[in-house]
Order: structure tokens, then C-alpha cells, then sequence
């Protein structure tokens, strides 16, 4: 069993939100890192544990930029996990909002995964890019594509209109990777797509991207809206974030 001070028992307390008991049982340094490289800081961040992590940061003095072996932040296990008070709380700290961690993640990419509009409206508002890349060449869109929700990319793409436009490593765009994860759902588990596949301007203006190779005619959707390819300006950094969308 491992004794106090043990830091297997330092990060099960910080999970369970035992502040009191944790308190008691640190020694020096605000705890040794984890196997993984883990600070108790990535361990609160990951757990939503707001009162741990304040504590950690300002009685121990714990760097809010500590990195694992993955080379994760606190606010990216935050962020990846939805947790939006600890990741206003880091980045009133002053947490780098579009750190990387492997293959060149940034918190709002993997915030993405997470389908939390909340999050990604609170870093994008704080500076995140949605525009960066990782090692695939992937941005936030196109992983907010692979998710599927609508509030998220008609957020993004208010934000940053030609994010729509941009492709891979391998010239994938948002349009291939939502409609390859779209066709895999509906013929596997037969649930309606996404609705913002419903663009009229993403099937008629995407190079390469027509309903015969995305599979989509058989589908026969019908268009809830339309906008105009010629109406979206150039976007090369996201503008200032417009008002929040309520979900």
C-alpha cells in the first residue's frame, strides 16, 4: 500500500478532490511527478479538481507550464477534458493558450474532441488559433469536422470563415474527414450525419469534394441553409471573437 508522501497516493487524493488529506500529506515540492511524467497539477487539470489546482499553484508555487512526457500542459488534460473553470483559472495564471504537446496539439485541438463549446469560445477569446497545425497538418476545424457538431463549426467558422478551405498533410480537407467519419457512422450504426454537411456551398465549391466521391447523393438531404463562397473574407488570425453561442 503506499504510505503518505507516495506520489501514487498524492495524485489518487487529487482525483478524489481531497484537498484536506492532500494538504497533510505533502512534504516538499508539491509532489514528485508521476510515472508518466504528471505533475499533480496535470492530475487536478485532468480531474476538474479547481480547488487543488489553485492550491497547488499558489501555496506551492507549482509551474503551470510543467510538460509530461507527452509534453502536456495543464491546460491541455483541462481542456481535453471539458473542464472550463480550471481552464479560465490557467489562463488568468498566464498559461500559454496554443502550447504543443506531441504531434503539435495545442488545448483548443484537443478541446475540439470534447465537443465543449464553452471551452473553445473561452480560448479562442483568449487567443487560441484555430488555424494552427499539427504534425498531420490537421487544425481545430478539422477535428471539430470529425466530431460532427454543429454549434462548434458554425462557431469556428465564425471566427475564422476560410477555415473550411484548409486541407492536410495528405490534402485532406474538413469536408473529407467529416464525411468519412459521417459515412462510417450512417452505415454502421444508420444515425442522421452532421447538419452542417448541409452547406450548399461545401458541395458546390470544394475541389475534389463532390457527392459521388463523399457518398453523399444516396443520403438525399435536404439543405437547411445556404451562404456564399464569395461572401467569406480571408482569415490568416482568427478576428476578435464574436458574441458567445448558446447551446
Amino acid at each position: 500500500m503506499a504510505g503518505p508522501g507516495d506520489p501514487r497516493r498524492l495524485c489518487r487524493l487529487v482525483q478524489e478532490g481531497r484537498l484536506r488529506a492532500l494538504q497533510g500529506e505533502l512534504r516538499t515540492d508539491g509532489g514528485c511527478p508521476g510515472p508518466a511524467g504528471d505533475t499533480l497539477l496535470h492530475c487536478a487539470a485532468r480531474h476538474g479538481r479547481l480547488d487543488v489546482l489553485a492550491y497547488l499553484v499558489e501555496a506551492w508555487g507549482l509551474d503551470i507550464e510543467a510538460a509530461n512526457r507527452d509534453y502536456k500542459r495543464p491546460l491541455h488534460e483541462a481542456a481535453s477534458m471539458g473542464h472550463g473553470d480550471c481552464v479560465r483559472y490557467l489562463l488568468g495564471r498566464g498559461a500559454a493558450v496554443d502550447c504543443l504537446k506531441k504531434a503539435d496539439w495545442t488545448p483548443l485541438m484537443m478541446a475540439c474532441t470534447r465537443k465543449n463549446l464553452e471551452v473553445i469560445q473561452d480560448l479562442v477569446e483568449r487567443g487560441a488559433n484555430p488555424l494552427l497545425k499539427n504534425k498531420d497538418g490537421w487544425n481545430s476545424f478539422h477535428i471539430a469536422s470529425r466530431e460532427g457538431d454543429p454549434l462548434i463549426l458554425q462557431y469556428l467558422l465564425t471566427v475564422c470563415p476560410d477555415a473550411w478551405k484548409t486541407e492536410s498533410k495528405i490534402r485532406r480537407t474538413p469536408l473529407h474527414t467529416a464525411g468519412a467519419t459521417m459515412n462510417e457512422t450512417a452505415e454502421t450504426t444508420a444515425v442522421s450525419p452532421p447538419l452542417w454537411m448541409q452547406f450548399s456551398v461545401v458541395m458546390s465549391t470544394w475541389p475534389g469534394c463532390s457527392s459521388k466521391n463523399m457518398r453523399l447523393s444516396e443520403m438525399n438531404w435536404e439543405p437547411v441553409f445556404s451562404i456564399s463562397s464569395s461572401s467569406l473574407p480571408s482569415c490568416t488570425l482568427p478576428p476578435p471573437p464574436p458574441p458567445r453561442i448558446s447551446q
